[in-house]
């Protein structure tokens, strides 16, 4: 079993559609994936409450350091090939916990200079807990970008620029919105949409970045 962990200490930045569409596209595939929402606020969970994700998602969190390592331990006990957590945009104990048990974070970016501002603090973050076998991994995740503004094709040479890999570049989509309003990962929503060829090519660099057999 693999975690990967969303993490940005901003709020904004599409992660909770990047978790929720990663875990289909995983799914897709034919692994066994839970989700688990570790924000307080309860996105992806209340998204999957309208019974239409395919895949398991369950909220589990914390409210101090005390209760970490039990946490940490029911998510190890997760039976799934893969585990994503989506973590609140908070510098908490369970953004610390999330990256502690990760074995590959993806940290998302939006074409601004805030954000760029704030994955810097971000990368710092993980680079002080990242283990002597290099874990977790990291990937940047250029999110929302609209390729036709300057900053949106600036962004991935910039983050490219920090010294980790990058993903290609999530668009800035309606369609994103419109799926989850429905309840559902854009694969299932609208399966030859661009938005859903983009997340499997995200699927993918994980499954690589793991060194995961990829299924068909």
């Amino acid at each position: 079993m693999k975690i990967i962990g969303l993490v940005q200490r901003k709020g904004g930045c599409g992660k909770t559609t990047i978790a929720i569409n990663l875990s289909g596209a995983l799914h897709s595939r034919g692994y066994s994936v839970t989700l688990v929402d570790a924000d307080p606020q309860r996105s992806s969970f209340d998204i999957a409450e309208v019974g239409k994700l395919p895949f398991t998602t369950i909220e589990s969190t914390f409210s101090n350091s005390r209760q970490m390592g039990r946490w940490a331990d029911d998510i190890r006990e997760i039976n799934s090939d893969f585990v994503i957590i989506d973590s609140p945009p908070l510098l908490d104990d369970v953004f610390g916990g999330t990256i502690a048990i990760s074995n590959l974070v993806l940290v998302p970016c939006t074409p601004s200079g805030i954000d760029l501002a704030v994955t810097h603090t971000t990368l710092d973050v993980i680079n002080e807990m990242r283990e002597k076998d290099g874990e977790p991994k990291i990937l940047l995740v250029p999110s929302r970008v609209d390729l036709r503004t300057r900053l949106g094709t600036e962004v991935k040479d910039a983050l490219s620029d920090l010294g980790h890999e990058t993903s290609e570049t999530i668009g800035d989509r309606s369609a994103y919105i419109d799926s989850l309003i429905e309840g559902k990962w854009i694969g299932d929503y609208k399966p030859t949409h661009i938005a859903s060829l983009e997340n499997d090519a995200l699927a993918l660099k994980v499954l690589k970045m793991l060194k995961h057999k990829i299924r068909k």
